[in-house]
């Protein structure tokens, strides 16, 4: 007898462990659709105010905010993700465009630079910016001070700043012809290097975040189009260190991609798409796996984008 009630006592503790586990599975219930991450943003232009601008949304499309309203391109967000520079525009008699300045919600804006410039883009540690001027790259610190040339090179265009510091890379079309080439240079401009020889085409260092994690790896807007330059383009990336270039998509007909940019885990990028270039306002923002896989659209909106980055 106390056999069989020993036996009984396991028995109902057994159905109570089953029970509890059964339970807590029904209060915590499986999400058929996981909702975003909504501290990841997506940064970029658009010409959906008229003239290009720049706008903030969340990786959905959802919850967008315009951060310009009197022109604002190619933003560049800093390390700490507390401001964007920015390419604004200018109206004097010598200069049209500057590096511009603003908070990540779009206050506190103040131009930089007051010479023609464009294309900003931080060093890892915040403490300057670089931007394009005539061909040559310059450094500015954020606050307006230490404007300082590092570079001079036939029309150096795009710079990207390695994540340990130590280099800059840029490209250079002397001509403006299908004559490219990727070059490198330390953080001091010394020591000029091509990285990728011209190849006949127009490899194009569009947008910020073109480098991967470790800097071995960059992402080229690269013309596809029969006369070498212009769209159509598609995104290619470069193995640093082989000086060997890789198309990410497949592109056929009307279709162009452009201005890629790198998740921070490499694992994803961020792009612009057009299914046919030549109809007007027909690029947006797509992300794909960084393989060219599995590519998720997220604006449709009629309107041209430009320059997308992941802020994380």
């Amino acid at each position: 007898m106390k056999k069989i009630s020993t036996i009984f006592l396991a028995f109902v503790v057994v159905i109570i462990l089953l029970f509890s586990a059964c339970k807590n599975d029904t209060d915590t219930p499986f999400d058929p659709d996981p909702k975003p991450d909504p501290k990841i943003k997506i940064l970029y232009a658009s010409k959906e105010s008229g003239d290009y601008n720049i706008y903030i949304m969340d990786i959905d499309g959802g919850n967008k905010i315009q951060l310009t309203d009197d022109y604002g391109s190619g933003p560049a967000i800093s390390p700490d993700k507390a401001k964007i520079a920015y390419t604004i525009h200018v109206s004097t008699p010598t200069v049209s465009a500057a590096i511009g300045l603003m908070d990540i919600d779009g206050s506190n804006k103040k131009r930089l630079t007051y010479k023609n410039s464009g294309s900003p883009a931080w060093a890892p540690d915040g403490d300057y910016i670089y931007y394009d001027t005539s061909g040559e790259i310059w450094k500015i610190k954020s606050d307006g001070t230490n404007d300082t040339k590092i570079l001079s090179a036939s029309k150096a265009n795009g710079s990207q700043i390695s994540h340990d510091n130590l280099y800059i890379y840029f490209n250079s079309d002397p001509n403006w012809t299908p004559n490219d080439t990727i070059n490198r240079a330390d953080i001091d401009g010394s020591n000029l290097t091509n990285i990728l020889e011209s190849d006949g085409v127009a490899d194009y260092a569009l947008g910020t975040r073109r480098l991967n994690s470790d800097s071995t790896k960059m992402l080229l807007s690269t013309s596809e189009n029969g006369a070498g330059y212009n769209d159509p383009l598609n995104i290619y990336e470069l193995d640093i260190s082989g000086s060997s270039k890789t198309p990410i998509f497949t592109r056929s007909g009307n279709e162009s991609y452009k201005c890629g940019a790198y998740y921070s885990s490499d694992t994803k990028i961020i792009f612009i798409y057009s299914a046919d270039y030549t109809v007007s306002d027909s690029y947006d923002i797509w992300i794909a796996d960084s393989d060219g896989s599995n590519m998720t659209q997220i604006t449709n909106n009629g309107y041209d984008e430009l320059y997308p980055i992941i802020i994380e």
